[in-house]
């Protein structure tokens, strides 16, 4: 089951299926929706009857993870600033 997940994520980021899905996704938050919001659409598009093939599903998942891991590294580096190198010498 892993082999297949992992050769069907290297094969997702060929498909231009995928790359429309992350469009997609990108072009609304971009338009000022939300991961929240996008994940709400994102368990709506899943429905079983609904027409978007897997690839895309796969591609808007996947740029909103990638939204999710930006807004936390931005949390990060202004919650837990690192002043080792601005600190002066003993």
């Amino acid at each position: 089951m892993t082999t297949l997940a992992t050769e069907y994520a290297l094969t997702d980021n060929r498909d231009p299926i995928h790359a429309i899905g992350r469009a997609d996704a990108h072009d609304e938050l971009t338009n000022g929706a939300t991961p929240d919001i996008l994940e709400q659409r994102l368990a709506w598009l899943s429905d079983p009857i609904s027409p978007y093939p897997t690839a895309y599903l796969n591609g808007y998942r996947a740029r909103i993870t990638d939204s999710h891991a930006t807004a936390y590294t931005q949390q990060r580096s202004i919650t837990h600033h690192d002043d080792y190198w601005t600190r002066s010498a003993r």
